[in-house]
This record gives C-alpha cells, structure tokens and sequence, in this order.
C-alpha cells in the first residue's frame, strides 16, 4: 500500500514545500487537494489531512515577502551572472566596471559553477570573509574563507589586510583562506602569504581571470580551448 502512495506522497511534498500561494493550509484546502491528487482516497482525505497538517504546523514556517521574492528572482539573477563571466572572458577589463556588491555575485557564481557549495556572508558581519566555499575531494572536506577586493589596477592590496584574514582563518576554522583581488599585492603582503603557504592564497588579476577560464570551461568545454 506504502508504494502503491509513493508517488502521491511525493507530489503532496511538493505542493506543501512549495506552499499555498505563500501561506499555510487549512484542512479544507488540503482535503479537497487530497481529493484531486488521488480520487480513490476520497473518503480516508479528511483523516489523512488531519494527520499531515499536524506535522505540517509544527514545522511549517511561512516565507516573507522578501524571502518569495528573492526565490523567484534567484534563478535570473545567476543567469545574468553567466552571461557576465562569458563576457569578462572575452574582455576582462569590463571587471572593472563592476561594484564591490556586484563582483562578490560574480565570484559566488563562479565558484559555484566549478563545483563548490558557496554560501555568501552578511554583508555587515563578514569579518573580512565576503565567501565561504566548500568542496569534497577525494572524499575530504575542504572549506576555504575568500575574501574579495575589486579594487582598480593601481591600488594594491597591502599587509594588513592579509594579517587580519590570516588571523579570521585560525578563528573561524578553514583549510585556507584566499584573497582575490582585481589588482595585485605588495611585495610585504607577498612575503607574509609565502610564510603562511598553507594558511593563505593570494589571488591577482591574473588569477581571477584564470578561474573565470576554468568556469568558462566546464559550463562550455567545447569552446574553450585547454
């Protein structure tokens, strides 16, 4: 009987993830959904009802406005991010162009497209973190911290920033943490990162621009060339 509701089950799941139009159900509502999902249950949709929106209530939090709307905007949003790294690939200076909020878009889809799981960090709490991307390898978890500065071609990032996110690494707990920037790096901020190997990853323009290849390459193979 279990497998033979399996997939009715499944479709109820759905439908309660997704939600009634952004709000919770009433029992009416879910009896008569119960009833045009699977009319041979027609008579037992009340009873089962019932039992589902108990569970339902006591987990259910309903989305805010916010929260719809950024679910709904989400997918374009990282379609327009792809669309922007295929044309920095072809002309990298239109990096510069771009805000401080806008380039930290970019890298979190960038990482996500060579195959990180990335979560972004409040933009008022980051501790000089701006990312946090996680990857198995060979069935090890590695999590690095990377921080981000666009920053124009003459402004160098210097020592101090790469002490602090030296020291935000140790605190938080990372395999290593990475600053990117669209310039470059001061021969004291070079020489402390050479220190600190394992712990720290500068990242120049040079960089970036080789990461965007490597994103380039595994969402289009066939036209970039290796």
């Amino acid at each position: 009987m279990f497998y033979q509701l399996l997939p009715f089950y499944l479709r109820l799941t759905r439908k309660l993830t997704a939600g009634f139009d952004g709000l919770s159900p009433t029992k009416h509502e879910l009896t008569a959904y119960l009833s045009e999902l699977s009319p041979q249950l027609t008579q037992k949709s009340q009873q089962i009802s019932e039992s589902v929106l108990k569970i339902f209530y006591e987990n259910w939090h309903p989305l805010s406005e916010q929260e719809q709307q950024l679910d709904i905007a989400r997918p374009l949003i990282i379609n327009a991010n792809e669309a922007l790294l295929h044309k920095i690939a072809v002309d990298p200076q239109l990096i510069f162009s771009l805000s401080g909020d806008k380039f930290e878009d970019l890298m979190a889809e960038l990482f996500d497209g060579i195959g990180y799981s990335v979560e972004q960090t409040q933009k008022t709490r980051d501790g000089g973190v701006d990312i946090i991307a996680v990857k198995s390898l060979d069935d090890v978890s590695l999590r690095f911290l990377i921080e981000l500065k666009r920053y124009s071609p003459t402004r160098k990032v210097g020592v101090t920033l790469v002490r602090s996110l030296y020291g935000v690494k140790h605190h938080l707990g990372a395999s290593k943490a990475i600053i990117a920037t669209t310039s470059d790096f001061t021969m004291p901020a070079t020489m402390f990162a050479d220190a600190h190997k394992w712990d720290l990853e500068l990242k120049a323009f040079e960089g970036i621009m080789k990461w965007v290849t490597l994103y380039r390459k595994s969402k289009c193979p066939t036209i970039v060339s290796t």
